[in-house]
């Protein structure tokens, strides 16, 4: 690894930090955790999908995305139905409560990321995005 890497390294690792931080405050303000907020938008984009799904989606144990839905479901953000095809799938959906606050953390992260991007041209953030990209593949393999 050379210089450029290591500081480039560095530099993804402590704007991760501080949008991370920044992620958490917000979300602490709603009364929800970071794992609640991916939750929602999976369900919001994924209607009556399976907890199992959720799993897949997460990359957690299946008991982690059971009590991910279980604490949502006590808020009143979600309610489980049994699946018509096979009764021993739950089908999760949002509530109104969920919808609302999956909308609003929708609107806000669209204001997020504009702010995080302000200075930025379209050419600049699809180029960004494509590096992105990249990184994310490079750190899967």
């Amino acid at each position: 690894m050379n210089d450029i890497d290591f500081i480039t390294e560095r530099k993804i690792i402590k704007i991760g930090n501080q949008l991370h931080n920044a992620r958490d405050e917000y979300l602490h303000k709603k009364n929800i955790t970071s794992a609640q907020s991916e939750t929602l938008l999976f369900y919001f984009s994924n209607q009556g999908k399976s907890i199992t799904d959720l799993k897949n989606h997460l990359q957690v144990s299946h008991q982690a995305a059971r009590k991910l839905v279980d604490k949502l479901k006590a808020k009143e953000y979600l309610y489980i139905v049994s699946s018509k095809k096979d009764a021993r799938v739950a089908e999760v959906f949002l509530t109104d409560k969920g919808l609302e606050i999956c909308t609003r953390l929708i609107n806000d992260g669209i204001h997020a990321g504009a702010a995080l991007l302000e200075n930025f041209s379209m050419a600049e953030k699809e180029k960004l995005l494509f590096f992105l990209m990249r990184i994310e593949e490079n750190v899967k393999n």
